[in-house]
């Protein structure tokens, strides 16, 4: 949680930076890097709020405080390689692109013609149209996965709860850098990539405190 605070309070495109949370320990960690703290509402502190619905009440309960907002840069906390640069140049991309969305994304790396549907262990092709005729993995490298590290949507997108608008820009990280940490093996995977970084001469440190 830490880096994703981090990278958001080092921008000098981000005005305010907002921790959303339901728990003390969280919130006591984020006043002492600095953000405003949003305490959630019992109905949206469950397993089954969604991510928009607290956007939404995020924006609700600054605007009763008179602060205005045009843009929400969202940054989740299980994305620990997500840089200063790559939060930056998503938000240089929305307001010099006039995007309706950017995200970040990450190379494609399965053939989208191998995806299917199962059902009591009959599979069915999940895209039936038009149909997949990559044969080689260089035939679809135009095709990219949203990654979860950045999101940059309009404040009046999430009001309106269609918070991906056409037209959408993206800026791609490399997929070592689009880790996200859901479970034990993607906490291993991301303490070998720091190994690595390190071992060239990265320095994530400062950014990473709580993944070392």
């Amino acid at each position: 949680m830490s880096w994703a605070l981090r990278a958001g309070l080092r921008s000098t495109m981000i005005n305010k930076v907002i921790l959303s949370t339901d728990d003390d320990e969280i919130a006591e960690v984020g006043r002492k890097e600095g953000a405003f703290i949003h305490i959630r509402p019992d109905n949206l502190a469950t397993d089954t709020a969604t991510t928009l619905s607290v956007l939404n009440d995020v924006l609700d309960t600054f605007e009763h405080d008179k602060t205005d907002c045009y843009a929400v840069v969202l940054l989740e906390p299980t994305s620990p390689f997500r840089t200063l640069e790559i939060v930056d140049s998503c938000i240089d991309s929305f307001f010099r692109n006039n995007a309706g969305t950017v995200m970040s994304v990450k190379q494609l790396d399965r053939n989208p013609g191998y995806i299917f549907s199962v059902k009591n262990d009959v599979a069915t092709f999940f895209i039936e149209s038009p149909k997949c005729t990559f044969t080689r993995r260089q035939d679809f490298l135009h095709l990219k996965q949203v990654n979860g590290c950045v999101y940059v949507h309009s404040a009046e997108a999430i009001k309106a709860l269609t918070p991906i608008v056409e037209p959408i820009h993206v800026v791609e990280m490399s997929p070592e850098m689009s880790i996200n940490i859901d479970n034990p093996i993607d906490l291993n995977q991301a303490h070998f990539i720091l190994r690595d970084l390190q071992n060239i001469g990265v320095n994530f440190s400062d950014i990473l405190r709580n993944v070392v």
